[in-house]
């Protein structure tokens, strides 16, 4: 049966945090994290330090761009209409012909204006958008990097706290010889014969009579 303890130690919350599993296993996760508060706690201290990390490593676009740009654009719409409208010709005003049944001039017929402002409007609109685009191609970019640095960092936490493990047994052992060797009323050494098979071999051991144990 799991517990919470090896839930930890496992890395799925990690990768539950970066969004490297499987819906099936995400869905195991929270089950998990359901079950047990301590799971829960520390899948909530992932997703918030991930966020924290990625606000404060954010790439913000450089101030004034949007203004320079939508500015820049704007002057070349107003320069181009003009050179627009004095190359587009002018139609005619149809008139009607002076008789003696219609003595006056009909009066002209008003022109459709061209439609560079609307164009123009159209194209700033347009520029923008591309601009929204690509701030958040930016913002998306640096949440990309911030997940692969956040993986590297805990794939080096899990390092440490498995080379930690190891020097922790390294070091029980290490002070169970030490106390052995510093109880000789507890550990008696006791020489041992050589067995049929090998009758030249030997061996020494310590022995405790009262835990009936050999070292």
């Amino acid at each position: 049966m799991e517990n919470y303890q090896e839930i930890l130690e496992s890395g799925r919350l990690e990768q539950y945090a970066l969004g490297e599993l499987d819906p099936a296993a995400r869905a195991e996760v929270e089950a998990q994290a359901s079950r047990y508060p301590q799971v829960r706690e520390e899948l909530d201290a992932l997703l918030t330090g991930l966020d924290v990390y990625a606000e404060a490593h954010a790439i913000t676009p450089p101030a004034g761009m949007r203004e320079r740009v939508l500015g820049r654009v704007l002057a070349e719409i107003g320069t181009a209409n003009p050179a627009a409208r004095a190359a587009t010709p002018t139609p005619e005003a149809p008139t009607m012909r002076v008789s003696a049944s219609n003595p006056h001039v009909a009066s002209a017929a008003p022109v459709a204006e061209p439609a560079a402002r609307n164009s123009g409007w159209a194209i700033a609109a347009s520029v923008a958008l591309l601009l929204s685009l690509v701030g958040n191609g930016l913002l998306y970019t640096n949440l990309q990097q911030t997940r692969s640095d956040l993986a590297v960092a805990l794939g080096e936490q899990t390092r440490f706290a498995n080379a930690t493990q190891v020097m922790e047994r390294r070091l029980n052992s290490t002070q169970e010889q030490l106390h052995v060797l510093r109880s000789p009323d507890e550990y008696k050494l006791v020489a041992l014969a050589g067995t049929p098979a090998h009758p030249t071999a030997r061996a020494r051991v310590l022995f405790n009579k009262v835990a009936h144990r050999v070292y």
